[in-house]
């Protein structure tokens, strides 16, 4: 998650191994389970994404889309099986729906993946408060960069501890108190109004702001904790990329 330009389809871009332009270069390597994908299309055969953009051919029927899309899919991947599939890439999967219908996608995607075991990477912009506590985990991201990675449940006493502003507030991003969210106030608005730039009165005191985010991450205990947990899986040598 976070504000409109941070990243967010260009990382799931990456990891899908969909490329992201001549204009971006990777500066390391996609890594599963600490193994290094084999091929693209090695990749590609356990895993599927989901655009953001509407595709749909407005002439088409449902039945008619469904099977046009599957003949493409069955054609280029030949015998591909939709039980291989064990990763899903959606790009904000929310986008143009009102409340109601967000949240029901999300509860239904979360229950049948998870009936199914499946590994689902979204990028989402700016979910209800109930949406948003449908997420296991959140990589909240400003100007490409980590600002937090962990448990949704985490956020509040995370950013607690580093004192970061209350939304919308001026002057200085240091402030003595530790706040929390705000009563009545959605954590994703919160964090995505920490997290903006675009529209702040004040662009220097905004970069302060994002580059102590992004410092505070950088030092944090959780932090550490995640580079050393990549580091020890790194030597493990199961892989769901065993070579047949």
């Amino acid at each position: 998650m976070g504000p409109s330009g941070s990243g967010k389809t260009t990382l799931l871009n990456f990891l899908a191994h969909r490329g992201f332009g001549d204009k971006l270069e990777a500066s390391d390597t996609i890594k599963v389970n600490g193994s290094k994908c084999v091929t693209e299309m090695k990749f590609q055969e356990i895993s599927s994404f989901v655009e953001q953009g509407d595709a749909l051919i407005g002439s088409l029927t449902v039945r008619e889309t469904l099977d046009f899309a599957a003949r493409l899919s069955l054609d280029r991947f030949q015998a591909m099986n939709a039980h291989d599939v064990l990763i899903l890439f959606l790009d904000e999967p929310t986008n143009g729906l009102d409340f109601t219908a967000s949240y029901e996608v999300i509860k239904y995607l979360k229950s049948a993946l998870k009936k199914h075991k499946l590994i689902v990477i979204a990028s989402i912009h700016q979910p209800s408060f109930q949406t948003f506590d449908l997420f296991d985990n959140i990589l909240l991201l400003a100007g490409g960069q980590t600002c937090y990675n962990g448990p949704v449940s985490s956020i509040q006493p995370y950013f607690e501890g580093i004192g970061s502003p209350m939304p919308g507030a001026a002057g200085s991003y240091f402030v003595q108190h530790r706040p929390s969210v705000p009563l009545y106030m959605n954590p994703a608005e919160f964090l995505l109004d920490l997290t903006s730039s675009d529209f702040s009165q004040d662009e220097a005191d905004a970069k302060v702001r994002l580059q102590k985010l992004h410092s505070d991450w950088q030092e944090s205990f959780k932090a550490k904790a995640i580079n050393e947990s990549v580091a020890n899986t790194e030597h493990d040598n199961d892989s769901v990329f065993a070579e047949d």
